[in-house]
């Protein structure tokens, strides 16, 4: 399992509360420090040895003094030598990043560790905003194992504050756009969480096959994101080299929405539209690619209009042009990675868009959401 943490620490702690509440055997928890500057390090340390803990509606500390075995180092001195991991799901192991890598980069660190390392069936990726229930990992695990051609599974998402359903996996167009799949509604049966426009599993809280990462053209989250669209990306290339995503209905976790990316105000606009336009000259064929990018370049330069009226500036303009000049500067990398794509792919264009939603999300989130220049992307 690999939590990410940027300057939050207090929502990692109560992330890592409910971790180690957990009940599933043999789950090692990682924690990415993304060169935090706010005592992050300090403050996981203290937790650790028992002096801070987090209280909340989701998470219980027991009353008797705990101890976490924690394992810290620099990213630069990952190694393959044994670890003193205690097998009673005490061990936090933390990895210390010299700068922030972003959310791509810095999980790649963490999942880098396990391939090399501990090499697990199942690698969980969970946001440090979010909090899990005691069986969450036992059903993903026992949901994946029961059925083979799952590549990823997620939980469904429920707001923390007033436990609505935040997503039930996301749907995509085939421009790129994003929307979450029963936003809004209550929690019911858990026939009713499973939606037919299912494209791609949430970031927030998704569990992967390690040997699905194996196969991969690059073995975890594409780092030139940095921040938006991963797991779109990720999705998408698993549903290329023929693995199905999935989604757990047995098993739930709280998400707050946003937080971990609240200081980023002023990037979100220009990551969420530079790499919409990145995951079609990655993942696209030739022919789609030439159909559909023109459309989805005009999309994002008319929902920047709409935000600039809206708002009555000119940066979201700004911003637009300069998420298509990153794309631009790009090229020979992006070239690269979608080569290696393309050569590897199983599934034809025919089959994933059969998969994808025609109606235009982009436009509809941008007319419809109360927040500039949010979209639906986690």
């Amino acid at each position: 399992m690999i939590v990410l943490n940027w300057n939050g620490w207090e929502e990692t702690i109560e992330c890592l509360e409910s971790v180690f509440q957990n009940d599933y055997p043999d789950c090692y928890p990682i924690v990415v420090d993304n060169g935090s500057t706010d005592q992050s390090i300090e403050k996981i340390r203290e937790f650790c040895n028992g002096k801070i803990s987090s209280y909340s509606q989701y998470v219980h500390p027991k009353e008797h003094d705990r101890r976490v075995n924690l394992i810290e180092f620099y990213s630069g001195d990952l190694h393959n030598d044994s670890l003193d991991l205690h097998s009673d799901n005490q061990s936090l192991i933390l990895i210390k990043n010299r700068e922030n890598l972003g959310y791509a980069g810095g999980n790649n660190i963490g999942i880098t560790y396990c391939l090399e390392t501990l090499n697990p069936e199942f690698i969980l990726l969970l946001n440090n905003d979010a909090v899990i229930p005691e069986h969450c990992i036992h059903d993903l695990v026992r949901y994946a194992e029961k059925n083979a051609n799952i590549g990823m599974v997620q939980p469904t998402i429920l707001f923390y504050d007033t436990q609505l359903i935040e997503n039930s996996g996301y749907s995509l167009d085939i421009w790129g756009g994003a929307y979450p799949l029963k936003r809004y509604q209550a929690y019911g049966t858990m026939s009713d969480i499973i939606s037919p426009g299912f494209f791609y599993a949430s970031g927030a809280c998704l569990m992967v096959r390690s040997k699905i990462l194996r196969e991969l053209d690059d073995p975890g989250l594409d780092a030139t994101f940095f921040l938006y669209y991963e797991d779109v990306d990720l999705s998408w290339r698993i549903r290329l080299i023929g693995y199905d995503i999935g989604i757990c209905p047995d098993a739930i976790c709280y998400h707050k929405e946003g937080n971990s990316c609240a200081k980023l105000k002023d990037k979100r606009f220009f990551y969420r539209n530079r790499n919409r336009i990145r995951l079609h000259l990655k993942n696209y064929s030739f022919f789609s690619l030439i159909l559909f990018l023109p459309q989805a370049v005009f999309l994002g330069f008319i929902s920047a209009c709409f935000c600039c009226m809206r708002e009555r500036t000119t940066v979201f303009l700004r911003l637009f042009l300069s998420s298509c000049t990153g794309n631009i500067k790009d090229i020979p990398l992006i070239m690269k990675k979608r080569g290696l794509i393309q050569n590897m792919r199983e599934i034809n264009d025919a089959g994933i868009i059969s998969m994808m939603s025609v109606s235009p999300h982009h436009l509809d989130y941008y007319f419809m959401h109360r927040e500039s220049g949010e979209e639906g992307s986690s």
